[in-house]
């Protein structure tokens, strides 16, 4: 009997893990993760599997991030119709991480045939081919990309499907995944439920161990435990994103969070910080928790979390007797999401301030693109990618300009000045941060504070600007 590993993705590049496992008769599939990144990247996530899904006995999963988890509905939409063993945390996070990429794929779809109204609905996939040098073609290509179609690639009727073969499976416990081939999930310490995997499979009287590290986290961080050390192994499959470096001790890079903190408040500048949602973000939480209890920091607010990640921090923070100060995200009259997706909602039920960075749409609620759209030629930077600043946008955004306008001269003051208001009126645990590059302008953002509209008037902005939520 022959024992043979293919490997499906993260070679030559970070995302996309699969390996497929072959002992004789059986097929296992570990991991079945989607290709992040660049476009041409992802454009791979469209390719068929290189194996037939229905002859695959069982799916093993070491972790929910979706790099290793986001095409299990896929294979399963292909035809795959076998147990899927991961741990009990990581089933329950792979449905949330499944059903919310889903949801992103069909919104993405929708919004392509509103504006491609004659093209086929779940038509014109990308076909193509996984031939040749992939990792190498992937390095070599462009950033820009063109697609022919915005389809999901899989739908929440498909993630219902894949839950229903879910099987979860304790650490540190011996599960027969197929005759011949066993199965122990050890911890990983990446994040909730991650699991090293240890496959023995037996070959004629001998048995060959298979380890696949999966993602492995760092030891004595703040919220889980360690990884597992594993004595024995035929064959170690480490995935390495950062193979090339060495982690500074986890006290000095919390030395360093400290210092870089307390350095942008005295600068009353804004920190930024790039975080997975799952796993990092809790850690960060978690220690700035402990900064600001140890009087190392004085405050804790977040940026761009939604509602789901605003209740998980304010719980950790609550436990140790410290309120979420705030959110900070992008709002206005013509970016009003955060009503539709729970974030303003959120926001009332714990108390937390929204701090509404862009409160004037970056620039474009001052009504002078409208007035003279020919400064949309002159724009430089990101605005000119934006679909606002297009002449299609401006006649979009229009009727609430128009209104702004209209009351702005009710009152003897600017449209900006009203849509600032507005903000601060309709919803007074908003505060506002716009930009000003000139002294007038910031004397006119603070001049805002002291208008007053009429219920009318909050109303009928409210109305015309609907369309933005």
């Amino acid at each position: 009997m022959s024992i043979s590993i293919q490997f499906l993705g993260a070679v030559g590049t970070v995302t996309g893990s699969q390996y497929l496992v072959t002992c004789g008769e059986q097929r296992v599939l570990v991991d079945c993760g989607m290709f992040q990144g660049s476009p041409e990247e992802v454009s791979r996530n469209r390719l068929p599997f290189s194996y037939d899904p229905t002859s695959v006995s069982a799916l093993l999963v070491t972790h929910a991030h979706l790099d290793h988890c986001g095409r299990i509905p896929a294979v399963v939409k292909a035809g795959f119709s076998g147990p899927i063993h991961a741990t009990g945390g990581t089933l329950d996070l792979a449905e949330i991480v499944l059903r919310d990429s889903a949801k992103l794929q069909e919104e993405a779809e929708a919004r392509w045939l509103r504006h491609h109204p004659d093209a086929a609905p779940h038509a014109g996939d990308e076909a193509g081919s996984d031939e040749g040098d992939t990792p190498q073609q992937i390095r070599d290509a462009k950033p820009e990309a063109h697609t022919t179609t915005r389809t999901a690639i899989y739908r929440d009727e498909d993630v219902d499907r894949t839950v229903a073969l879910f099987s979860p499976v304790a650490y540190e416990t011996a599960l027969q995944v197929v005759p011949g081939v066993t199965a122990i999930f050890h911890d990983a310490g990446h994040i909730l439920g991650s699991a090293i995997i240890e496959l023995r499979l037996a070959d004629a009287g001998a048995t060959t161990t298979i380890v696949f590290s999966g993602d492995l986290g760092r030891r004595g961080t703040p919220i889980l435990r360690d990884p597992a050390p594993l004595a024995h192994a035929d064959f170690l499959l480490v995935e390495s994103t950062y193979g090339n470096r060495e982690h500074a001790p986890m006290e000095r890079s919390v030395d360093e969070l400290a210092e870089t903190v307390n350095e942008v408040a005295g600068d009353r500048g804004v920190l930024l910080i790039p975080s997975f949602a799952i796993g990092r973000t809790q850690e960060l939480v978690w220690i700035l928790d402990e900064l600001v209890r140890e009087g190392r920091i004085r405050a804790v607010g977040v940026s761009n979390f939604s509602a789901r990640a605003m209740r998980g921090a304010s719980r950790v923070l609550e436990r140790h007797g410290l309120p979420l100060a705030s959110n900070q995200v992008r709002y206005s009259l013509l970016d009003r999401g955060i009503e539709a997706n729970g974030v303003l909602d959120a926001a009332r039920e714990l108390g937390v301030t929204i701090i509404a960075y862009s409160p004037l749409a970056q620039g474009l609620l001052s009504g002078k693109f409208h007035e003279d759209p020919e400064r949309l030629k002159r724009l430089e930077g990101p605005r000119r990618r934006l679909s606002l600043f297009r002449p299609r946008g401006l006649r979009r955004s229009a009727p609430v300009v128009a209104e702004l306008r209209s009351i702005a001269d009710a009152h003897g003051v600017t449209p900006a000045q009203v849509a600032l208001r507005w903000l601060v009126q309709a919803h007074p645990h908003v505060v506002v941060i716009p930009g000003a590059s000139k002294v007038a302008q910031a004397r006119q953002n603070a001049a805002a504070l002291d208008l007053e509209l009429t219920e009318e008037e909050v109303r009928t902005l409210d109305e015309v600007s609907r369309p933005f939520r």
